[in-house]
Protein backbone atom coordinates (compact mmCIF):
# COMPACT_ATOMS: atom_id res chain seq x y z
CA UNK A 1 0.00 0.00 0.00
CA UNK A 2 1.36 3.32 -0.78
CA UNK A 3 0.26 6.56 1.62
CA UNK A 4 -0.55 9.60 -0.65
CA UNK A 5 1.58 12.70 -0.07
CA UNK A 6 1.82 16.09 -0.56
CA UNK A 7 4.69 18.34 -0.66
CA UNK A 8 5.35 21.86 -0.62
CA UNK A 9 8.16 24.35 0.26
CA UNK A 10 6.28 25.78 3.55
CA UNK A 11 9.38 28.42 3.28
CA UNK A 12 12.83 28.91 1.57
CA UNK A 13 14.59 25.94 2.75
CA UNK A 14 12.26 24.45 4.05
CA UNK A 15 10.26 21.39 2.23
CA UNK A 16 7.41 19.76 4.33
CA UNK A 17 5.96 16.22 3.28
CA UNK A 18 2.18 15.80 3.91
CA UNK A 19 0.25 12.95 4.70
CA UNK A 20 -2.94 13.36 3.30
CA UNK A 21 -4.62 10.88 4.79
CA UNK A 22 -2.73 10.40 8.08
CA UNK A 23 -3.51 13.71 9.94
CA UNK A 24 -0.53 14.63 12.57
CA UNK A 25 2.39 12.54 9.76
CA UNK A 26 4.99 14.97 8.26
CA UNK A 27 8.59 14.90 7.82
CA UNK A 28 11.13 18.28 6.95
CA UNK A 29 14.45 18.63 5.18
CA UNK A 30 15.96 21.52 3.18
CA UNK A 31 15.10 20.17 0.35
CA UNK A 32 11.96 18.54 -1.80
CA UNK A 33 14.16 15.31 -2.70
CA UNK A 34 15.42 14.63 0.89
CA UNK A 35 11.90 15.34 2.85
CA UNK A 36 10.30 12.55 0.33
CA UNK A 37 13.01 10.55 1.22
CA UNK A 38 12.54 10.58 4.82
CA UNK A 39 8.95 9.69 4.27
CA UNK A 40 9.05 5.78 5.36
CA UNK A 41 11.28 6.26 7.82
CA UNK A 42 8.96 8.67 9.49
CA UNK A 43 5.91 6.60 8.39
CA UNK A 44 7.41 3.59 11.04
CA UNK A 45 8.24 6.14 13.58
CA UNK A 46 4.68 7.73 12.90
CA UNK A 47 2.86 4.51 13.27
CA UNK A 48 4.92 3.45 16.39
CA UNK A 49 4.02 7.12 17.96
CA UNK A 50 0.48 6.31 17.79
CA UNK A 51 0.74 3.48 19.27
CA UNK A 52 2.60 4.32 22.12
CA UNK A 53 0.19 7.27 22.96
CA UNK A 54 -2.94 3.91 22.84
CA UNK A 55 -3.83 4.07 19.59
CA UNK A 56 -4.75 0.32 18.46
CA UNK A 57 -6.39 0.78 15.24
CA UNK A 58 -3.24 0.51 13.11
CA UNK A 59 -2.97 -0.59 9.45
CA UNK A 60 -0.40 -3.74 9.08
CA UNK A 61 3.06 -1.99 8.68
CA UNK A 62 5.02 -3.81 5.94
CA UNK A 63 6.69 -2.12 2.77
CA UNK A 64 5.91 0.87 3.54
CA UNK A 65 5.45 3.05 0.07
CA UNK A 66 4.27 6.86 -0.67
CA UNK A 67 3.10 8.25 -3.54
CA UNK A 68 3.46 12.12 -4.40
CA UNK A 69 0.19 13.12 -5.63
CA UNK A 70 0.75 16.98 -5.32
CA UNK A 71 3.22 19.64 -5.00
CA UNK A 72 3.45 23.31 -4.61
CA UNK A 73 5.89 25.89 -4.58
CA UNK A 74 5.19 28.76 -2.29
CA UNK A 75 5.64 32.07 -3.10
CA UNK A 76 5.68 36.00 -2.16
CA UNK A 77 3.34 38.27 -2.25
CA UNK A 78 3.33 42.25 -1.81
CA UNK A 79 7.16 41.20 -0.85
CA UNK A 80 6.26 40.13 2.94
CA UNK A 81 3.45 37.34 2.86
CA UNK A 82 4.47 34.16 1.81
CA UNK A 83 1.53 32.13 -0.23
CA UNK A 84 1.20 28.25 1.36
CA UNK A 85 0.06 25.18 -0.28
CA UNK A 86 -3.89 25.03 -1.08
CA UNK A 87 -3.32 21.29 -2.33
CA UNK A 88 -6.70 19.58 -3.68
CA UNK A 89 -6.89 17.19 -1.18
CA UNK A 90 -7.64 20.01 1.21
CA UNK A 91 -11.50 20.67 -0.78
CA UNK A 92 -12.53 17.28 0.53
CA UNK A 93 -14.93 17.80 3.75
CA UNK A 94 -13.76 16.04 6.91
CA UNK A 95 -15.19 13.40 7.52
CA UNK A 96 -17.12 12.37 11.06
CA UNK A 97 -14.38 9.27 12.11
CA UNK A 98 -11.60 11.87 10.80
CA UNK A 99 -12.91 14.52 13.61
CA UNK A 100 -12.96 12.01 16.10
CA UNK A 101 -9.60 10.95 15.55
CA UNK A 102 -8.04 14.38 14.91
CA UNK A 103 -9.50 15.35 18.45
CA UNK A 104 -7.72 12.55 20.11
CA UNK A 105 -4.32 13.76 18.60
CA UNK A 106 -5.16 17.17 19.72
CA UNK A 107 -5.25 15.78 23.04
CA UNK A 108 -2.04 13.78 22.55
CA UNK A 109 0.06 16.21 20.43
CA UNK A 110 -0.65 19.01 23.47
CA UNK A 111 0.23 16.01 26.55
CA UNK A 112 3.82 16.01 24.49
CA UNK A 113 4.38 19.56 23.94
CA UNK A 114 3.30 20.54 27.96
CA UNK A 115 5.86 17.19 29.00
CA UNK A 116 8.78 18.63 26.67
CA UNK A 117 8.44 21.81 28.77
CA UNK A 118 8.06 20.12 32.02
CA UNK A 119 11.61 19.00 31.39
CA UNK A 120 13.16 22.86 31.29
CA UNK A 121 12.92 24.89 35.07
CA UNK A 122 10.86 27.25 35.01
CA UNK A 123 13.63 30.04 35.09
CA UNK A 124 14.66 28.79 32.14
CA UNK A 125 11.66 29.01 30.33
CA UNK A 126 11.52 32.32 30.16
CA UNK A 127 15.18 33.06 29.53
CA UNK A 128 16.40 34.36 26.06
CA UNK A 129 17.81 31.57 23.83
CA UNK A 130 21.05 32.75 21.72
CA UNK A 131 19.50 32.31 17.90
CA UNK A 132 15.96 31.70 19.10
CA UNK A 133 13.86 33.58 16.99
CA UNK A 134 10.61 33.49 19.56
CA UNK A 135 13.56 34.29 22.06
CA UNK A 136 12.44 31.85 24.82
CA UNK A 137 10.58 28.54 25.47
CA UNK A 138 7.61 30.72 26.56
CA UNK A 139 7.98 32.75 23.33
CA UNK A 140 7.70 29.41 21.66
CA UNK A 141 4.58 28.09 23.64
CA UNK A 142 2.72 31.77 22.29
CA UNK A 143 4.00 31.53 18.90
CA UNK A 144 2.64 27.94 18.77
CA UNK A 145 -0.83 29.38 20.25
CA UNK A 146 -1.52 32.49 18.51
CA UNK A 147 -0.44 29.86 15.23
CA UNK A 148 -3.68 28.19 16.01
CA UNK A 149 -6.07 30.53 16.69
CA UNK A 150 -4.73 32.11 13.25
CA UNK A 151 -5.41 28.69 11.70
CA UNK A 152 -8.59 28.84 13.17
CA UNK A 153 -9.21 32.63 12.29
CA UNK A 154 -9.05 31.84 8.45
CA UNK A 155 -12.51 30.12 8.83
CA UNK A 156 -13.91 32.96 10.46
CA UNK A 157 -14.40 30.68 13.56
CA UNK A 158 -11.94 32.18 16.37
CA UNK A 159 -12.68 34.47 18.88
CA UNK A 160 -11.45 38.23 18.48
CA UNK A 161 -7.62 38.57 19.14
CA UNK A 162 -8.25 41.15 22.03
CA UNK A 163 -10.60 38.98 23.95
CA UNK A 164 -7.57 36.00 24.12
CA UNK A 165 -6.13 35.73 27.52
CA UNK A 166 -2.62 37.49 28.05
CA UNK A 167 -1.43 34.52 30.03
CA UNK A 168 0.22 32.05 27.66
CA UNK A 169 -0.95 28.84 29.00
CA UNK A 170 -4.56 30.17 29.39
CA UNK A 171 -4.12 31.06 26.14
CA UNK A 172 -3.29 27.91 24.87
CA UNK A 173 -6.05 26.36 26.64
CA UNK A 174 -8.66 29.05 25.36
CA UNK A 175 -7.04 28.59 21.71
CA UNK A 176 -7.19 24.55 22.08
CA UNK A 177 -10.63 24.62 23.39
CA UNK A 178 -12.15 26.44 20.69
CA UNK A 179 -10.26 24.68 18.25
CA UNK A 180 -12.06 21.33 19.42
CA UNK A 181 -15.49 23.50 19.77
CA UNK A 182 -15.55 24.29 16.16
CA UNK A 183 -14.73 20.58 14.65
CA UNK A 184 -17.30 18.81 14.78
CA UNK A 185 -19.73 21.82 13.01
CA UNK A 186 -17.28 21.44 10.27
CA UNK A 187 -17.95 17.83 9.66
CA UNK A 188 -19.07 17.31 6.01
CA UNK A 189 -18.59 21.12 5.42
CA UNK A 190 -17.96 22.51 1.87
CA UNK A 191 -15.91 25.39 3.30
CA UNK A 192 -13.08 27.48 1.38
CA UNK A 193 -12.05 30.75 2.34
CA UNK A 194 -9.74 33.24 1.25
CA UNK A 195 -7.78 35.72 3.16
CA UNK A 196 -4.94 37.84 2.27
CA UNK A 197 -5.09 36.01 -1.47
CA UNK A 198 -4.50 32.66 0.33
CA UNK A 199 -7.09 29.91 -0.24
CA UNK A 200 -8.16 28.00 3.33
CA UNK A 201 -10.28 25.32 4.14
CA UNK A 202 -11.02 23.20 7.41
CA UNK A 203 -8.72 20.27 6.18
CA UNK A 204 -6.15 22.96 5.05
CA UNK A 205 -6.57 24.47 9.55
CA UNK A 206 -6.37 21.22 10.63
CA UNK A 207 -3.44 19.73 9.21
CA UNK A 208 -1.39 22.65 9.85
CA UNK A 209 -2.31 22.92 13.29
CA UNK A 210 -1.20 19.57 13.97
CA UNK A 211 1.97 19.92 12.03
CA UNK A 212 2.74 23.10 14.06
CA UNK A 213 2.65 22.27 17.65
CA UNK A 214 4.30 18.62 16.79
CA UNK A 215 7.19 20.44 14.79
CA UNK A 216 7.76 22.73 17.67
CA UNK A 217 7.20 20.05 20.26
CA UNK A 218 10.13 18.22 18.82
CA UNK A 219 12.28 21.90 18.74
CA UNK A 220 11.34 22.56 22.33
CA UNK A 221 13.20 18.72 22.47
CA UNK A 222 16.09 19.60 20.99
CA UNK A 223 16.18 22.81 22.80
CA UNK A 224 15.62 21.40 26.29
CA UNK A 225 19.30 19.48 25.94
CA UNK A 226 21.07 22.45 26.38
CA UNK A 227 18.94 25.49 27.87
Amino acid sequence: MAYRIAVEDIEPNHWVVWGLDLPGFFTRSRTQEEAIALAPTELSRYFAWLRNHGYRNLPRQTNLEVEVVESFKSYVRDGMFIINAFFEDDLRPLEAEEVEFCLWLLDRTREDLIASVDQISPERRETAVQGEIHVSIIGILEHVAWTEWWAVERLDLAPPREEMPSDTYALMDAVREQTKQVLPDLIGKELVIEKDKERWSPRKSLRRVLWHERDHTHHIMKLGTYI
